[in-house]
């Protein structure tokens, strides 16, 4: 269940809008963001674009998260979100961070894969063990806003 919070998860997102991850397991956990209108996701081979900007790579985020801040997007049905188990060992759970609207919503997410693929199956990723969807909308439906 998705929970709302007066603190961001991660600092840097402090009064932005954006999606993050963060995992308790020593992998590479890549976010990857689609935004309406873009012909490339944002990520870390892809770092900008005119509404989406990559954090940082983290290659073992247990204390700070992999994030993407949106900017002048308004409409989350806009935004399409994955996390893909780049290296290392798996499974990975961890939580998701979406701020959005001033505040933070907080969710679970897993990836069942037991080893990195290093997005080779980009175009299958929603069919893919080694992909794991955030849901925006459902992060945002789960609970209100309080």
């Amino acid at each position: 269940a998705a929970t709302p919070t007066s603190a961001p998860l991660i600092p840097q997102m402090r009064g932005r809008v954006g999606i993050g991850a963060l995992w308790d397991v020593d992998c590479d956990v890549d976010c990857w963001v689609w935004v309406k209108g873009q012909s490339q996701p944002v990520y870390y081979g892809n770092k900008t674009n005119q509404f989406a900007r990559f954090g940082e790579d983290m290659r073992h985020a247990t204390r700070e998260a992999e994030w993407v801040e949106l900017v002048g997007v308004n409409n989350l049905d806009d935004v399409d979100a994955y996390l893909n188990l780049y290296e290392g060992r798996g499974p990975v759970q961890g939580k998701v961070c979406l701020c959005w609207d001033g505040r933070t919503y907080l969710g679970n997410f897993a990836i069942p894969a037991t080893s990195g693929n290093k997005h080779a199956d980009l175009e299958n990723r929603a069919n893919s063990k080694y992909w794991t969807r955030i849901n925006l909308r459902q992060l945002l439906a789960q609970t209100p806003p309080g």
